[in-house]
Parts: C-alpha cells; structure tokens; sequence
C-alpha cells in the first residue's frame, strides 16, 4: 500500500467513527494503521463491572481515580504479545 492508499484508508476508518460501532470502528483505524491481531478478549457484558471483576480482583485498583462510573463501554481491542511485536518489526526473542 502507497502513501495516498495509507492516508485514504485513515480518512475512511475515522470517518467511520460517526456511523460504526466504536470497538469496530477502533479496530478498522488500527488496521489502517498496519496493526491487525486475532488476539482479542471480549467481555460480555463490556461494563465496567464486568471489567472490574475479570480483571482487578483483588488488586490495587481505585475505582474513583479510575473514573468507572463514567465508563460508557470497555473494549480490550487486542492483545500485545511477542507474537504480534515480532511479527511486525521482523524479530525474533530467545526463550
């Protein structure tokens, strides 16, 4: 892909922000941007609550710093592991 194909594809994917999902929408501008992962943890239902007890537990975690009564939605959009950072830089780690 081109320059202008790059930038035309980041113009669509945010132009999509207005009439898509925004998970969905989130996940077509990271692709525009060269970042795809099939590595994707989906909660249901996306709230806060549900985030809170799959994830925090009992870790520290201040739920009013953390602003969760604000939360409209979560969505974890990908996973960041040595898979995805080597495929992408050309790398390889020992292990």
């Amino acid at each position: 892909m081109n320059d202008i194909d790059t930038r035309n594809a980041i113009k669509a994917a945010l132009k999509a922000f207005t009439i898509t999902p925004i998970a969905e929408a989130a996940l077509s501008l990271l692709k525009s941007l060269g970042y795809h992962s099939d590595k994707r943890i989906v909660l249901h239902p996306n709230t806060s609550e549900n985030f809170c007890e799959t994830f925090v537990k009992d870790k520290p975690f201040n739920l009013t710093k953390a602003l969760t009564d604000k939360w409209q939605s979560v969505d974890l959009l990908f996973q960041l592991t040595d898979d995805e950072i080597t495929s992408q830089a050309g790398l390889t780690f020992g292990g």
